[in-house]
Parts: C-alpha cells; sequence; structure tokens
C-alpha cells in the first residue's frame, strides 16, 4: 500500500474521531441546572475564592425523565436499565453563579463538575464545538502540507512548479 493511501486513511480517521462523538464539558451545578459560562477564579464577598460561572450564560439542564434529551445531562431509568451521562468529577462548594466576575452572589455554594453529555447513540452524529477545533484547520492544513512534499521527495507525485 502506498505513503499516500495510509497518509490518506490516517487523515480521515482524524477528522472523524474529532468531530464526532461525545461532547466533553464542565460547569457550576446549582441542582437541575448546570451554567457552564466561565467567568473566572475570583474572592467571593465572604472572603473565599472560587469559580465564577455566569447566570445569564450558557446552561445545560438536568433531565430526569425519558427520552435522551441531546442538550442536557440525563440521567433517568427505562426497562430495560439506566441511560445517564456520566460526570467524571464533582467538586462540592466550590463555585458561585453571578452576573459579573467578583459581582454580587446569585447561586453560592454550587458544586464543580466534569461531564460527558450528547451520546452519539442517542444525538447521531453532528459535529461538537469544542475549542480544539478552532486550531484543528492549521494542525491538517500542516499535515496536509507535509504529505505533499513527502510524497514529492519520495518520487510518488510530480509537482509542476
Amino acid at each position: 500500500m502506498s505513503f499516500f493511501k495510509i497518509a490518506l486513511a490516517v487523515w480521515l480517521m482524524l477528522i472523524c474521531s474529532i468531530c464526532y462523538g461525545d461532547v466533553p464539558n464542565e460547569g457550576c451545578d446549582t441542582g437541575n441546572t448546570i451554567y457552564t459560562e466561565y467567568l473566572g477564579y475570583a474572592q467571593t464577598p465572604n472572603g473565599s475564592f472560587m469559580r465564577y460561572y455566569k447566570k445569564t450564560g450558557a446552561v445545560v439542564v438536568r433531565n430526569y425523565n425519558s427520552p435522551y434529551v441531546c442538550g442536557g445531562l440525563n440521567d433517568f431509568y427505562v426497562p430495560t436499565g439506566r441511560i445517564y451521562d456520566p460526570v467524571n468529577s464533582i467538586t462540592y462548594n466550590s463555585c458561585v453563579t453571578s452576573n459579573s466576575l467578583g459581582g454580587a452572589l446569585i447561586n453560592d455554594g454550587g458544586a464543580y463538575i466534569k461531564f460527558t453529555y450528547k451520546k452519539s447513540e442517542y444525538c447521531g452524529t453532528t459535529p461538537n464545538n469544542l475549542p480544539v477545533d478552532d486550531g484543528l484547520w492549521g494542525v491538517m492544513a500542516f499535515s496536509s502540507i507535509a504529505v505533499v512534499f513527502m510524497m514529492y521527495r519520495t518520487k510518488q507525485i510530480t509537482l509542476f512548479l
């Protein structure tokens, strides 16, 4: 098999694995709502330092009932068992919600959580918008140029320059 075919296969697998699948996220869990728009780390009015999340920002809502909600953090039972989105870590009383960093608290003592949601088996194969996507195009362009250069050097293709 030629180097070009192997490089193309690896490139396609990289693209497909990054663009589709379960979405990792983190935020401040205050009960039924998880605030995900991070403002920063600052001192609260009572003197402790905590993670601030924007009260009017992006949220993920908890879903405790069937059917599966693609934009929510799901945890419910069906006749065949439990369907849930995994919560990877929880740190209790470590985040607050506010409209500004260091501003008046709206919810205090929330749990900072890292979780995975939008499972591909329930939501289909829609692209996620991870921050890694922003720099991915540069990596793909560089690797494509490198593959063409390597093929040129090994005389597998001819460039008309």
